[in-house]
């Protein structure tokens, strides 16, 4: 039998009624941009997206591969916009006391959105969380942060900063390959919040398990006792 899904992914195309494109014709959906569609959206919008899960799931060869597939200049201003209203969205949540924050950027921001709310109660009578969200919204429209979520925490960054403060390297922005939990725990841009307690517990019991297996080779016990 003949799976009809791409036949069926361009009919639902006209059905919503793409609009068409600079030649007049209707662009043509295609099973395989879904995959794709689906790597970015996790990469880049979704907290704990994890390259190597990702490059698993793909089943490619490395996440290098894979971040070369993730990358679309088509999809960026639409990424970069749901970027910043999920960086807004977690900024407001941690300014509205809904999750912890630490973190030397995550310190930064409570600080910094606390004399926020200070000002706006100073010239309004009531504050409204919506009120308080937008202007959550337009410091992050402002400034340019950028809230990249790694395994173990967000990485903040602003478009004008300078590489060398990022503890994991890299020349222009950090190196997210050579990220970890060590790394990010002293880095200035380091952002956590209480949604990533479940991986670190999870890796605890791990390395708890290797050190306490022995069947386990030495170095690998020494290694995990470390970490």
């Amino acid at each position: 039998p003949v799976f009809p899904f791409g036949s069926f992914l361009r009919k639902y195309g006209y059905f919503i009624d793409i609009p068409t494109l600079p030649d007049g014709t209707r662009w043509t959906f295609r099973p395989h941009q879904l995959r794709r569609f689906f790597a970015i959206l996790y990469v880049w919008i979704y907290d704990l997206g994890d390259w190597g899960a990702l490059s698993y799931h793909l089943r490619h060869f490395n996440p290098e591969m894979t971040r070369r597939y993730c990358r679309d200049d088509e999809l960026g201003y639409i990424l970069s916009h749901a970027n910043r209203e999920h960086s807004a969205q977690v900024l407001t949540n941690a300014a509205l006391g809904r999750t912890r924050v630490a973190g030397i950027e995550g310190e930064r921001f409570a600080e910094a959105a606390k004399r926020l709310y200070d000002r706006m109660a100073q010239r309004v009578q009531v504050v409204s969380e919506r009120k308080f969200a937008q202007r959550i919204m337009r410091l992050v429209e402002r400034t340019g942060v950028s809230l990249q979520a790694l395994p173990w925490g967000f990485c903040a960054r602003r478009p004008t900063e300078d590489a060398s403060s990022f503890t994991c390297g890299g020349t222009e922005v950090p190196d997210f390959g050579a990220a970890t939990i060590s790394t990010c725990l002293e880095c200035s841009h380091g952002f956590r919040t209480t949604s990533f307690i479940p991986f670190l517990k999870s890796t605890l019991k791990l390395h708890e398990g290797i050190t306490q297996a022995k069947d386990s080779p030495l170095i690998l016990r020494q290694s995990s006792a470390a970490l």
